[in-house]
């Protein structure tokens, strides 16, 4: 829902404002977010960055809890089926470990085979819907310039 006042004009060139960014000078124009048109293509993008708390740790919890499952699985050989049975929470977060791990590798290394440079200015941030330690997250507002958008 637009509900940018009519009139209303770019403080820097005076041309019509309709989003964030004025499209004639590239200066701020003081519309929210929420009540901007964007008049520019929105990209939704994932984190690729190979880093401590998106791989390191989460490969913690996989070969912790893998071991913790082997151990359970090994359990039928010894006549105590119960043992499998309780491994199987090690076992979803041994996998759901592994699937952060190995998808934020996949990201990463699909970026550095195929992926471009590209120049962007931050020009903002928005919350996000995800609450860390009860308050949003941050979601960073880009605006790329490129030869096709200029």
């Amino acid at each position: 829902m637009n509900t940018i006042p009519e009139g209303y004009r770019c403080s820097c060139c005076g041309a019509p404002a309709t989003s964030e960014i004025c499209p004639y000078c590239n200066c701020r124009t003081g519309i929210i977010t929420e009540n901007a048109n964007m008049e520019y293509p929105v990209i939704n993008c994932k984190e690729a960055h190979v880093g401590f708390w998106n791989v390191v740790f989460p490969a913690i919890f996989a070969v912790a809890f893998g071991f913790g499952t082997v151990f359970g699985f090994f359990s039928l050989f010894t006549g105590m089926p119960y043992a499998t049975l309780m491994s199987l929470p090690f076992a979803i977060i041994s996998i759901v470990s592994s699937y952060i791990v190995i998808s934020t590798l996949y990201r990463n290394h699909i970026i550095k085979k195929h992926g471009k440079r590209i120049e962007a200015t931050v020009y903002g941030y928005m919350d996000d819907n995800l609450l860390i330690n009860e308050r949003p997250a941050q979601i960073v507002k880009l605006l790329i310039n490129t030869r096709k958008w200029k």
